[in-house]
């Protein structure tokens, strides 16, 4: 080999050593020095945990797409406002970290929640109290952000979101609609904007249209995460109804079931494969429950 060909691959060999030591010292060293918060590597998991109670909440970014999953204590898309508000208040606690010397640790600070942001680099932790936050294992504190302060008393309301669905209603070109305890099972489908199904001859693409709007429109109105177990308590082992929406090549299934209370206003429902057993409205149900009478209603007159 000669002698220029010998330099220069002692010199990358040089380069190449130096740039893996820097890396080691970044990864091993860096993420556990005093006094910094938040890497470059942008957080890809969230967690929440009550101190008092133990109770645990995380989040995930998802691989493919923008936005939040919820996906404990269930599997559920995320509230993409109450994210926001966790990544505002961890730029917050970083420029004041940056901006100035924090006070000393008070001892009356009594910690109610760890917050925890990690990333492929590092984990952030901090202690928040009731008027102020600390970074884990660090004795100085600093003030509360207001973006922080709807985490002391966390709300699923808040934390997930309770549209249903994210489709227009032309987006959507398939429906199955089934009644296991009745196995009763009816497929429509759309095609140039006119919807059709094989036991409705004289269907009305109208009518579907109307039932259609107000099913994209749904919002969960509580969410009982607590109670997956009792799906036969709310009626969700054999449901009453499973819906089952089409667009394009995406399906979404939604069970339902009726409330053991009577006279109640509402109706339980699932989504599979997600974790949340929530309340709806029964309104939209009255087009379901008797699809011959609602579609068949004021035929053929009506028939498009």
């Amino acid at each position: 080999m000669s002698l220029p060909l010998r330099l220069f691959s002692l010199l990358a060999l040089f380069f190449a050593s130096l740039f893996l030591s820097l890396r080691c010292y970044r990864m091993l060293i860096a993420p556990h020095e005093p006094g910094t918060i938040g890497g470059e590597t942008p957080p890809r998991v969230i967690r929440l945990i009550d101190l008092n109670s133990g109770a645990r909440w995380e989040w995930h970014q998802e691989a493919h797409r923008l936005g939040w999953q919820m996906r404990y204590p269930v599997s559920w898309p995320a509230n993409p406002f109450f994210v926001d508000q966790l990544l505002s208040g961890l730029a917050s606690v970083k420029n004041l970290e940056l901006k100035g010397e924090p006070l000393p640790l008070e001892k009356s600070h009594e910690g109610k929640m760890e917050l925890s942001f990690l990333s492929a680099e590092r984990e952030d932790s901090f202690v928040l109290s009731g008027t102020a936050v600390w970074s884990k294992g660090q004795k100085r504190d600093l003030p509360l952000p207001e973006d922080w302060k709807a985490v002391l008393n966390p709300l699923w309301q808040e934390m997930l979101m309770t549209r249903l669905w994210d489709w227009e209603l032309a987006a959507v070109d398939g429906m199955i609609l089934e009644f296991p305890k009745k196995e009763e099972r009816h497929v429509f489908s759309r095609r140039e904007g006119i919807w059709s199904a094989e036991n409705f001859p004289a269907l009305s693409s109208e009518k579907l249209d109307t039932l259609l709007a107000s099913i994209l429109r749904l919002e969960v109105e509580q969410f009982l995460p607590e109670q997956e177990e009792n799906v036969l308590t709310l009626g969700l082992q054999v449901p009453d109804c499973r819906l089952t929406l089409f667009c394009r090549y995406e399906s979404h299934v939604l069970e339902i079931g009726k409330s053991f209370y009577k006279k109640s206003q509402l109706r339980f429902a699932k989504r599979p494969p997600c974790g949340a057993i929530f309340s709806l409205p029964c309104d939209f149900l009255q087009g379901l429950s008797d699809p011959h009478g609602y579609f068949g209603e004021d035929f053929p007159q009506n028939a498009s």
